[in-house]
């Protein structure tokens, strides 16, 4: 009742035009990181989100260290730290084997043994830190500066490995390990019809909404490292689990190099939209947002121009301030206006809520640490139902100390509530890492919920008992979800 009775003053003081975001640092000391990854889920499985980081320590040493969550929000240098050094990596955290427990991917160069692609099992020993190497996963051909990503590239219901990188003596392209769901992968194959990208990113999500996975590579395509490109190629599933791929051309997007890329719809109108940050092919840094507005028709963002261009950092996409939408925060290397070299991280807030169309507007004096040649992690680390905030790297341009802050999200979070004609719904809290709870007046007991995807798939449905019911969500995907409240009105909820 106490997040109820919050929520509803909020609304009433005009919240939403004049919302305060707030983050405070933890007091949880980390290693600071370089030149690597970090990820956030549970290891030790206990239910908690732990964080894993990798990369280059202040002395140059490579490491990869696990940091335990107390079930608080603070955290402690696990005991056990099972795995050597990792730079220039990709770290996944997934369910590799089916078992109920996150398994631990790195792609990238390890300490004493160069270019590799190693995956580790989680033993699944409660509230232990235990993995096991998977003898027998021959990973792929090394590729350096590569970009990795899980995702179900032949539609049989079992995820696939993915990246693109440069592999020495043979060109920049995409390669593919076909996973059964219980852990054991194919042999790399090239992906068919595609060309790859290296010092950049690798998109691999349903662009067109189709249900089925398509790819977007930026960066180089070739092994000189000068001319960037990008690249979006449509699935061709054939019957029989077969596919190709088909280059999508006459695309707006700008060619950039050590580039980042996210797609995620942030004008809610059930599409994937496009957001990218690197440097041009004349070497200046620039970020753009271009939405999508028909199946792989993208229109370049009218406000492109008002974000901070960032390279060789991050950007993470998550709804900041419980509003439904999705927030956009970016950190690394930029240039001010003086033209001077800095290391910046910005929150970017979407007004899509408040009328607009998935526009965004930069919140100022949060004074974030940087992520020069490092990276953001976002995730409820407190379990208070809103997103927090990780940033590791450099702080500094002229310094060559990296650092790694947590910062507790306390701002208020109040799109729980949304009425028509005079009934109040509270729906809390959102984003939500699976259960939800709604709560509305006493004349609409017995009314009908009911939540679809974004693509209007029924996915469940509940009845309103005694004021209020719960919904689980936590056995599917991440992403934005639509709730029907009794036919009257939909509102969206955000599951991380």
């Amino acid at each position: 009742m106490k997040t109820i009775l919050i929520s509803l003053l909020l609304l009433s003081t005009g919240y939403y035009s004049y919302a305060q975001y707030t983050f405070v640092p933890s007091t949880s000391v980390f290693q600071g990181l370089s030149g690597g990854d970090l990820q956030m889920g549970d290891l030790n499985n206990d239910g908690f989100p732990d964080i894993i980081m990798s990369g280059f320590d202040n002395t140059g040493s490579m490491l990869t260290e696990i940091y335990l969550n107390d079930g608080q929000g603070d955290f402690i240098l696990s005991s056990n730290q099972p795995f050597v050094g990792y730079v220039d990596v990709t770290i996944i955290l997934t369910d590799v084997n089916g078992d109920g427990s996150l398994d631990v991917l790195f792609n990238g160069e390890k300490e004493n043994t160069g270019l590799t692609m190693e995956y580790y099992e989680n033993l699944n020993i409660p509230n232990t830190v235990d993995f096991q190497f998977v003898g027998g996963f021959t990973g792929g051909p090394a590729a350096l500066r590569s970009s990795t990503v899980w995702a179900d590239l032949n539609n049989d219901g079992n995820m696939d490995i993915v990246y693109s990188g440069y592999q020495i003596g043979v060109g920049v392209f995409i390669w593919y390990l076909l996973g059964d769901g219980s852990g054991n992968f194919a042999n790399a194959v090239m992906v068919p019809g595609t060309m790859g990208a290296c010092a950049g990113s690798l998109i691999a999500q349903d662009i067109d909404g189709d249900g089925d996975i398509d790819l977007f590579v930026v960066g180089f395509d070739s092994d000189d490292m000068v001319d960037p490109k990008t690249r979006m190629y449509k699935n061709k599933i054939a019957e029989g689990g077969g596919f190709n791929f088909e280059e999508i051309t006459g695309l707006p997007f700008m060619d950039m190099s050590i580039s980042l890329a996210k797609a995620e719809d942030v004008d809610g109108d059930g599409r994937l939209d496009l957001f990218l940050s690197g440097r041009n092919q004349i070497g200046e840094i620039e970020t753009r947002l271009y939405y999508q507005s028909s199946p792989f028709n993208f229109v370049e963002d009218k406000a492109s121009g008002d974000f901070d261009g960032i390279v060789d950092g991050d950007m993470a996409l998550a709804d900041i301030d419980g509003d439904g939408d999705i927030d956009i925060i970016v950190s690394g290397f930029a240039t001010d206006n003086n033209g001077d070299d800095i290391i910046t991280t910005t929150l970017y807030i979407n007004d899509f809520k408040n009328g607009g169309s998935g526009n965004y507007t930069k919140v100022p004096g949060l004074n974030f640490q940087g992520a020069g040649s490092g990276n953001l992690g976002m995730m409820d680390i407190d379990g208070d139902g809103d997103i927090d905030i990780i940033v590791s790297g450099f702080d500094d341009y002229n310094s060559t100390d990296s650092y790694t802050t947590l910062y507790y999200n306390k701002t208020p979070q109040v799109s729980s509530i949304t009425s028509y004609e005079g009934a109040t719904w509270v729906v809390y809290p959102n984003p939500t890492d699976g259960v939800f709870m709604i709560h509305t007046s006493d004349h609409l007991n017995d009314s009908s919920i009911e939540v679809y995807s974004l693509l209007g798939e029924a996915i469940t449905s509940a009845k309103i008992v005694n004021n209020a019911t719960c919904i689980d969500l936590s056995n599917y995907p991440a992403g934005v979800y639509i709730l029907n409240l009794n036919n009257q009105q939909t509102y969206k909820i955000v599951k991380y």
